[in-house]
């Protein structure tokens, strides 16, 4: 009963998280304004106005110029990108006195320019759109307003992201992790862990790796590995069931379209169980993902080749210019990765269940699948999705992901002893010699 109250819980902390940061976002209630504004008779038609233009903008950038969204940014991705100077990972100080005045300029730039395209849209429109001349006035006028905003954007984040100093935030999150693991791991492996998580994070911050993709994780498991062994695991099937379903209702507020890409992964899994391994290569690119994979993979064979696997996809993608490190921000994703990653997160979900589903009863599955349906009802009729978009993005996917990494440490510390096929043969025999 305790554990389904925490699925709820959960439900009701995703409801409580997206108004209030709908609510103390200025730079939300500003694309939530645009859209309020573009709201008009002739949305029908091909050209469209300013404010629908704006909204449009706000809506793919507001969150590279949003304090509450960049605060959240340093707060679960603290190590910054760097490249010749290691304690840029942590701290910069850059010199932008000539952009600071070149901002001010650009800013009554765009303010005339945004006079001049509504004006020449109004004209348009009173013609019903139908006299060529105004409209292709309107065209050039808005073009150049849409150039001056986009720069204006840019400038913006540029000027924020040129000057930080995350090391109050590093010092708190190395307390943070420390006490989680001495929570769930004796003192010496606690502080095993902690070193390897900041290891991990400051080699996945080198831009090299950072550009081919490489997602951090992957040198946790190197670093643990080579100090620790790995033994058989017991887990709680009950606590695995609810962190589950957990995943799908937190994913339930991710876009349709990603749902329903991983509502089909999650169909072939459980009608064709045999595809369950075929895609452990993509459930190695997450954390929670290899954490399922060293579960239910004890040879160093098998692992090297899931390994290399992942490697491959990862060459395949970045030759095909798409970024998705799914280690990092949704929002820097893209489509196909902010999908890829609800996909792996509810394949994740699926497998869990299908390895627990001979443990638990009907009504425990079926009060835990109604929470489920009940997070996506509400989603749907209440709000903004736009909204539990954004909140997915910068709170609960980050959530998920350094829950992912906390278990995947506490799993490699305690239980990681690699096998191989010999040993196991030497077993079989061995207990045949005493039967």
């Amino acid at each position: 009963m305790r554990l389904v109250i925490l699925a709820f819980s959960v439900v009701a902390i995703a409801l409580i998280g997206t108004y209030l940061i709908g609510e103390i976002d200025a730079t939300y209630q500003t694309v939530k304004h645009s859209y309020d504004s573009s709201k008009e008779k002739y949305t029908h038609h091909e050209l469209k106005s300013p404010e629908r233009e704006q909204y449009h903008l706000l809506l793919n950038n507001h969150w590279k110029v949003s304090p509450v969204f960049s605060f959240m940014e340093d707060l679960f991705y603290p190590f910054r990108e760097w490249r010749y100077e290691p304690a840029h990972a942590v701290k910069f100080s850059g010199d932008y006195e000539y952009f600071n005045d070149q901002l001010a300029s650009i800013k009554m730039i765009e303010k005339a320019t945004k006079v001049r395209a509504m004006r020449a849209y109004f004209f348009a429109k009173r013609k019903n759109f139908k006299d060529a001349a105004l409209n292709n006035d309107f065209i050039n006028k808005n073009n150049q307003w849409l150039s001056t905003f986009k720069e204006l954007i840019e400038r913006k984040v540029n000027l924020m992201n040129g000057t930080y100093d995350n090391q109050w935030i590093v010092c708190i999150g190395i307390v943070v992790l420390f006490g989680v693991f001495a929570i769930l791991a004796p003192f010496n492996q606690a502080l095993l862990g902690l070193f390897c998580v900041m290891a991990s994070l400051f080699f996945g911050s080198f831009y090299h790796v950072l550009n081919y993709g490489i997602p951090f994780h992957w040198f946790l498991i190197v670093l643990l590995c080579a100090f620790r062994g790995f033994e058989h695991l017991k887990p709680n099937k009950m606590a695995l069931l609810t962190g589950a379903f957990i995943l799908l209702i937190i994913v339930g507020i991710s876009p349709t379209i990603y749902m329903a890409f991983g509502v089909f992964s999650i169909i072939l899994i459980w009608g064709y169980p045999k595809i369950r391994r075929g895609v452990y290569m993509v459930l190695w690119l997450h954390p929670l993902g290899a954490w399922y994979v060293l579960q239910k993979e004890r040879q160093f064979k098998s692992i090297a080749i899931i390994w290399v696997g992942a490697l491959c996809l990862l060459w395949v993608f970045n030759m095909l210019n798409i970024h998705i490190l799914l280690t990092s921000p949704i929002a820097y994703l893209g489509h196909i990765g902010a999908g890829l990653n609800t996909v792996v997160l509810m394949m994740v979900s699926a497998c869990i269940m299908m390895d627990c589903q001979d443990k638990i009863s009907i009504k425990y599955v079926n009060s835990l699948s109604g929470s489920i349906i009940g997070i996506i009802f509400v989603k749907t009729i209440w709000g903004s999705p736009l909204l539990f978009q954004w909140v997915f993005y910068f709170l609960w996917n980050p959530m998920i992901q350094w829950g992912s990494v906390i278990t995947l440490s506490v799993f490699l510390l305690k239980h990681m002893k690699w096998s191989t096929g010999s040993a196991r043969v030497k077993t079989s025999v061995d207990q045949r010699i005493v039967k």
